[in-house]
């Protein structure tokens, strides 16, 4: 059986004098991108990728815009099932400027655990890898919902997990050549083709109505 989820805010008092700094997540990040736009921000040798801050703020900027084209609105629950990599990162961060929830899956889960997850925390989006070592995620989501194989990404149902309404699949060393083993998943480069629709300005006005308070994180691990 999975283990209960923890909760993270933006923030964590530990006691003392000095005031909290009153900042979200994505208003932090923001500051370091305009300080230093040209530093290296993420580096991944295994995959071959390298980006700035400014990079990266663009970024999430794109993956924010898609997950708002998406419907989900400020509370929503997106889970990563993942290792680390690039996208797990973007997500995190255009989660947290859309005041949505992130819900990190543990890697070495089966299918009864993914499925007591993605139940437990009322997940509505789920952005997977196709494979970790010998687990195959795309057939363990399979066989959790097999509507996968029948529907479109635009009329998935589970009716297993009905919060379920968006499985979104990509290949973390080429994300934008993902293909799909089942018609019923979204690949990483339509995902991105949806955010061009979400204008700057909502975007913005989104991000600005996030709270520092705002949950931007439930975490699936192991003991």
């Amino acid at each position: 059986m999975a283990d209960t989820p923890t909760l993270s805010h933006a923030y964590l008092h530990t006691g003392g004098t000095e005031r909290l700094l009153g900042s979200t997540v994505d208003a932090h990040l923001r500051k370091i991108v305009a300080r230093y736009p040209d530093n290296d921000a993420f580096v991944s040798i295994p995959h071959q990728r390298r980006v700035t801050y400014a990079q990266l703020d663009r970024a999430i900027d794109e993956v924010a815009c898609s997950l708002m084209a998406l419907g989900l609105e400020r509370g929503a629950r997106v889970g990563i099932w993942s290792t680390d990599n690039l996208e797990w990162l973007l997500l995190q961060m255009a989660t947290a400027r859309t005041g949505i929830v992130l819900v990190n899956i543990n890697p070495s889960y089966r299918t009864d655990e993914l499925a007591y997850a993605l139940e437990l925390a009322q997940v509505q989006a789920l952005f997977l890898i196709p494979n970790f070592r010998q687990a195959r995620y795309v057939e363990m989501v399979h066989t959790i919902c097999p509507e996968i194989a029948v529907a479109t990404p635009q009329t998935f149902a589970s009716q297993r997990l009905p919060a379920l309404k968006y499985l979104i699949v990509y290949q973390a060393e080429s994300p934008m050549q993902t293909t799909a083993d089942y018609t019923g998943f979204w690949t990483w480069q339509d995902f991105l083709a949806l955010g061009p629709s979400v204008s700057p300005e909502a975007l913005c006005a989104r991000s600005q109505s996030i709270d520092m308070d705002d949950p931007i994180n439930i975490q699936f691990t192991t003991r």
